[in-house]
């Protein structure tokens, strides 16, 4: 057994060391705390989508300050609790000289949706593609602004499906295919879902809407770059929501609306953030994403969206 002496220099060092080592220790902590919603300044979140469908269209109006997300005592996931803004001046016009204010939603257009969860709709704009959008918001003293261009979207030549046999005891998956011409030498977004025909009376809702009141809004997101001129089979991917059950949510005897959508860059990006978002698990060698993208000026979250639509439905066989 070996004994180090320290003389009187070597011992303040040695403690100078030990200091400094406690200290990078300390700094290197983490503190747990709650970062409670109510307790932040509330801020407008705009989510607005108008596309090439004949209207109305829809602008929601809610406050950050409530999780929209909150799951409640009854067991039900993802209820809607946001808080919604009322009685603002909302006006959508376009590069063409259309001009029209909105108004309160009316309830008889969709099922589950009110004006005092903070829906307004269009009177008479309707969208057409190759044309810039501009949407203006006044709320007492503040004004917020967004613009969003509507790219064209490639007809859909086709669509089928395919049955993929599920693992035991689960069902199987019928996923919906696409097919069609996509432009070369131009960069184009696309975003792709489908919904079952009946489940809702409009097909101007919003992606926060589909989520929300359906639960089920399957959809994915892509570029052009690695597309075939003539794309075929392309499968119609499950999507992320929220409550991603994991599987297609389609069963024999359903008829399917499958939507191609088109996108600009800067809304791509925002999919893509918001999609990361839910399927972010906390891992330790996943990042984590990114604050989603707004195009709405003034502090504003949230996004405008302008799409051009390409659809076709398909009817799943009762056998």
């Amino acid at each position: 057994m070996c004994l180090t002496i320290l003389n009187s220099d070597s011992m303040k060092n040695y403690l100078h060391q030990l200091i400094i080592l406690f200290v990078l220790l300390l700094s290197g902590c983490v503190t747990d705390f709650d970062m409670e919603l109510k307790d932040a300044e509330p801020r407008l979140v705009v989510d607005g989508l108008i596309t090439s469908n004949p209207g109305p269209y829809y602008v929601r109006l809610i406050k950050s300050n409530v999780a929209i997300f909150n799951s409640t005592d009854t067991g039900i996931p993802f209820t809607d609790n946001a808080e919604a803004v009322l009685d603002a001046l909302i006006i959508i016009s376009d590069d063409r000289g259309q001009i029209d204010t909105l108004g309160p939603l009316d309830n008889s257009n969709i099922r589950y949706l009110t004006y005092e969860q903070g829906y307004y709709q269009t009177n008479k704009i309707q969208g057409i593609p190759g044309h810039t959008y501009y949407l203006n918001i006044r709320i007492k003293d503040k004004v917020y602004s967004a613009e969003c261009y509507m790219p064209t979207v490639p007809l859909i030549d086709s669509v089928d499906y395919i049955i993929e046999k599920g693992e035991i005891g689960k069902s199987d998956n019928y996923i919906p295919r696409l097919y069609f011409e996509e432009p070369q030498n131009e960069e184009n977004f696309y975003l792709i879902n489908y919904y079952k025909v009946g489940y809702h009376e409009s097909e101007n809702l919003s992606y926060l809407d589909f989520i929300v009141h359906y639960d089920f809004w399957h959809n994915f997101i892509l570029s052009d770059k690695y597309l075939d001129p003539n794309v075929k089979a392309l499968r119609v991917e499950n999507g992320s929501s929220p409550n991603d059950q994991g599987y297609y949510w389609i069963f024999p005897g359903d008829e399917i609306n499958i939507r191609l959508m088109s996108l600009t860059a800067g809304t791509y990006d925002y999919y893509k953030i918001l999609l990361e978002q839910f399927e972010y698990d906390g891992g330790t060698y996943k990042p984590a994403p990114a604050s989603p993208l707004t195009n709405v000026s003034n502090g504003a979250l949230g996004f405008f969206r302008a799409s051009a639509v390409s659809q076709k439905k398909i009817k799943i066989p009762e056998n």
